[in-house]
């Protein structure tokens, strides 16, 4: 597998991705890469945090269109900008993007702590910009946000039970298209994942994964997080990486 990425803008840096190899020029995350069942009901830990619909529509800044529009072309996808630019939006958007466009798809969103794991689950109407993936158009669209969090309290067995019930459960159509497709959890909760790897294989099927905050996963208690991402990229299938940085 090869792909590039290969886009500029003051937000925007040039990264290339080949076979499981990110060669990145910014930040030690970028020396990381050298390398069915019946439907469960959501349980008070995992509820959505708003059930009534959002009433203002946001949406991604004019000068992150242009990335967002190759970041749709690609599977693997390297997002750096600036503090404050919009990032967990513009996370939000291109997630809904995927899962409008796989109606198999769920989500794992991935924050360093709680309080980002918030605003990853607040509860907006965000406007998907119209776009084209091979050859096929996808028109523009006004979706609810919505997503399941699990950022809280400590991880204990019980979350991961919640977790595992949450990617094995089927996709139910309905009025929200992402309605139990998004779940946020934090670095350390994937770390925890990490344990047992043949479970990996099968939540990562078919599954986007937005690590928010990558710088992280260079340092500290986080430097594992890289193993989970190398892991998924050489053993699972069909999946989408992003990863998105600001400093």
């Amino acid at each position: 597998m090869g792909i590039l990425f290969h886009y500029t803008t003051p937000f925007f840096f040039d990264y290339s991705f080949s076979g499981v190899i990110f060669k990145m020029s910014h930040a030690k995350i970028f020396g990381l890469f050298g390398v069915g069942g019946k439907l469960s009901q959501p349980s008070m830990m995992h509820k959505l945090l708003v059930k009534k619909p959002a009433k203002d529509i946001v949406q991604i800044k004019d000068i992150l269109l242009p990335g967002f529009h190759k970041h749709m072309k690609q599977d693997y996808r390297i997002m750096d900008t600036p503090p404050d630019s919009g990032k967990t939006l513009f996370c939000k958007v291109e997630i809904t993007a995927d899962l409008l466009r796989d109606k198999n798809r769920k989500c794992i969103f991935a924050v360093p702590d709680e309080i980002a794991g918030t605003g990853a689950a607040k509860h907006e109407k965000i406007r998907v910009p119209a776009y084209s993936r091979n050859e096929t158009l996808y028109p523009e669209q006004d979706i609810d946000w919505i997503a399941e969090n699990l950022t809280g309290g400590k991880i204990t067995n019980a979350k991961i039970k919640i977790f595992d019930e949450f990617l094995k459960s089927p996709i139910v159509p309905g009025e929200n298209p992402l309605y139990r497709r998004v779940i946020v959890v934090t670095h350390a909760f994937l770390i925890r994942l990490y344990k047992s790897k043949k479970q990996l294989k099968k939540w990562f099927f078919n599954v986007s994964l937005v690590i928010d905050e990558a710088h992280h996963i260079d340092s500290g208690e986080d430097a594992d997080l890289g193993k989970v991402i190398r892991f998924i990229m050489q053993h699972c299938d069909d999946e989408i990486i992003t990863l998105v940085t600001g400093k």
